[in-house]
């Protein structure tokens, strides 16, 4: 008889490591577990609908501490802060309940601390790319620059050790360095990726199980003029749900593509109000939110903060990439696109409509941008989805389970 297991799954509150998330719990559900998912109201609905126990824990605003970061200890001390907040939250709202195993998200600390807290295994589910080394390094920088991104980061330096030292008293655990608090690997490891478009995926050990991004329908807006769509070269451009705040880049898309023979998608949020992008050219449609799983399949060029979940989806439709990077991960994942020939990266602090004019133009000139974004696409449509992740933690929860048993059972018989 199969074994139904109770999980306490703990995310952040960011679309993008949220979404990704949303296929897996349908599919455990679906396998008969009870999965209680705990991140902000606003994400609710959406995860409710997939079939999980959705329970809340206080606000925490990280659109604005992410965009003042400016090093990784900066990033790291928000972190744990976050921790310190989440946790006591978090278990007061769990008290007296039991639960087999934590599925918690990568960056989002708190859950792997729960997960040590309650003496239960652990399962990331990362949305980026595992911690190789080649992705360490990218997100460190040269040398010079690792120094400058110290000092400029010691403040926050001095606060993570500070948060570091308050958790580990309190909870009595080993909380993790700088890095690993950016990556929390837990006992078992989902990645939201191909081993193809992972950086030195063979260089990771065996608790790392590339699964591909799991694209799932996240009943998205629906009023969206596809028929406009149709026999035109269309651009779409997104800052992500984080980094949109950029009104000065937003009006040198327009100045960039008004007059080019495309059709072009802006996406530009919640943050600004479309007015004050000012006259929109006509071959633009500007929206605050558009349904952009639907809309990746019209899209020739996407031009991208280089977030993993937006790469992924463009890859996974096959669209080559202008990637724009602009903290935490995304360095990392625009490397791997230019280095596999999908796209091309600039510098958001040079930015000027001539140069995305001539990005836009070297992607359409040259052929092997759309084969290599091809074969990006194949490896993640192929490397298994939901079925094989939730395979390997029904495989995983077995096993833990078993040894528990036997430990168990050896004790009884002493």
């Amino acid at each position: 008889m199969r074994i139904i297991a109770k999980v306490l799954y703990i995310n952040g509150p960011a679309h993008g490591h949220i979404n990704p998330t949303l296929g897996l719990v349908e599919e455990l559900v679906r396998r008969g577990e009870k999965v209680v998912y705990f991140t902000t109201e606003e994400f609710r609905d959406k995860i409710q609908k997939k079939g999980a126990e959705v329970r809340t824990y206080r606000k925490i605003n990280t659109s604005q501490n992410f965009e003042k970061h400016g090093s990784i200890f900066n990033l790291a001390a928000d972190v744990s802060s976050t921790a310190k907040k989440i946790i006591p939250d978090i278990l007061d709202k769990i008290k007296g309940e039991k639960f087999d195993y934590v599925i918690h998200d990568a960056m989002f600390g708190a859950g792997k601390q729960i997960s040590e807290i309650l003496g239960v295994p652990s399962i990331c589910g990362c949305a980026a790319f595992g911690p190789s080394e080649t992705v360490k390094r990218i997100l460190s920088g040269s040398k010079f620059n690792m120094f400058k991104t110290l000092i400029k980061g010691i403040p926050g330096l001095i606060e993570f050790k500070k948060n570091s030292k308050y958790l580990e008293k309190i909870y009595n655990i080993k909380y993790p360095g700088v890095f690993q608090t950016i990556f929390n690997k837990g006992d078992l490891n989902i990645i939201f990726t191909s081993e193809y478009f992972q950086p030195d995926s063979d260089a990771l050990d065996q608790s790392f199980k590339f699964v591909g991004p799991i694209i799932t329908d996240r009943a998205e807006l629906p009023d969206f003029p596809f028929e406009s769509l149709k026999g035109h070269n269309v651009i779409f451009i997104s800052m992500g749900t984080v980094f949109n705040n950029t009104l000065d880049f937003y009006k040198k898309c327009f100045v960039a593509f008004k007059d080019e023979n495309v059709k072009v998608v802006l996406s530009v949020g919640s943050i600004i109000p479309i007015t004050a992008i000012g006259e929109i050219p006509k071959n633009f449609i500007v929206r605050k939110y558009v349904p952009q799983l639907e809309l990746l399949k019209y899209v020739n060029i996407f031009i991208t903060h280089g977030g993993m979940n937006s790469v992924s989806e463009g890859l996974y439709n096959n669209i080559p990439l202008i990637v724009i990077p602009q903290f935490a991960d995304q360095p990392a994942v625009a490397a791997r696109v230019k280095e596999l020939g999908a796209g091309v990266i600039l510098n958001k602090e040079n930015i000027n409509p001539e140069i995305l004019r001539q990005a836009v133009q070297e992607i359409f000139r040259y052929p092997s941008f759309a084969e290599n974004s091809k074969k990006i696409g194949h490896s993640l449509r192929n490397a298994g989805g939901k079925k094989k992740a939730v395979d390997e933690i029904l495989a995983f929860r077995d096993n833990k389970c078993m040894g528990m048993s036997q430990a168990i059972s050896i004790k009884l018989n002493e």
